[in-house]
């Protein structure tokens, strides 16, 4: 993960991220994400943001919305300076954001990279926009169906199954997504059903 970037392993911090939805009542959950240092056995989670499902306009887009500012912070991190502009770009406030304003371009005194997401099946689907059940597509690791009459519908099990014998390479389902211009996030305005990628 480093060799790409060009860094050196012993001087980056590496972060996970976990996120999660936490039942507080009978019909409402806490949607959270939290972070912390997979490097240190034990290590605590920190809460980045939480909000209450009920109060979310769209699940969505709110999902996006905490996660663009995480993204922002981790290339801050990356960057190992402090940001001379908020996460929306706009300038840090006079008044408000007076230190922050101040630090700009200074060294932050850290590199940080983000090294794992975790979360449950239905938090990563929705994160990353996977294939799930309810698609054409089920699986984002082989090209499995649920059409009856494809070579590689689940419904076939035999040890030469089509989905049995044919696995994704690293990267192969990205670069099929980007294809079908299935945004890589929980972008609301991908389509609800995904194709099988070619074989």
């Amino acid at each position: 993960m480093c060799h790409p970037l060009r860094l050196q392993p012993s001087q980056i911090i590496p972060v996970d991220l976990h996120g999660d939805g936490v039942p507080f009542s009978k019909t409402d959950t806490l949607e959270q994400l939290s972070w912390s240092f997979p490097a240190l056995p034990g290590s605590p989670r920190i809460l980045f943001s939480a909000v209450s499902k009920k109060h979310c306009a769209d699940a969505r887009s709110t999902l996006e919305a905490m996660l663009s500012v995480f993204v922002w912070s981790m290339k801050v991190c990356l960057a190992g300076t402090w940001p001379s502009l908020r996460h929306d770009g706009q300038a840090f406030d006079a008044r408000k954001d007076k230190d922050r304003a101040a630090r700009a371009g200074q060294p932050l005194g850290i590199t940080a990279l983000l090294t794992e997401f975790r979360a449950d099946w239905s938090f990563i689907k929705q994160v990353f926009n996977f294939p799930c059940w309810s698609n054409d597509c089920i699986c984002w690791r082989c090209p499995a169906t649920r059409d009856r009459e494809d070579e590689c519908s689940y419904y076939r099990t035999g040890t030469d199954a089509g989905w049995r014998c044919r696995r994704y390479q690293p990267g192969e389902l990205l670069r099929w997504m980007q294809r079908e211009h299935l945004p890589i996030s929980s972008d609301p305005s991908c389509g609800p059903r995904l194709r099988k990628p070619d074989t």
